[in-house]
């Protein structure tokens, strides 16, 4: 349930960029939801 549309966005995947202890709360579920990111092309 959203309580405010507004309020909502978009979660990406942050492989690699937080490691280790402490991790938020949430980080686990969000990021099972998460979208990937586009690579760049080099």
């Amino acid at each position: 349930m959203v309580k405010d549309e507004k309020a909502m966005h978009e979660h990406y995947k942050l492989d690699g960029v937080y490691t280790g202890e402490p991790k938020f709360k949430y980080h686990d579920e969000f990021q099972a939801s998460a979208k990937e990111t586009k690579k760049e092309k080099d």
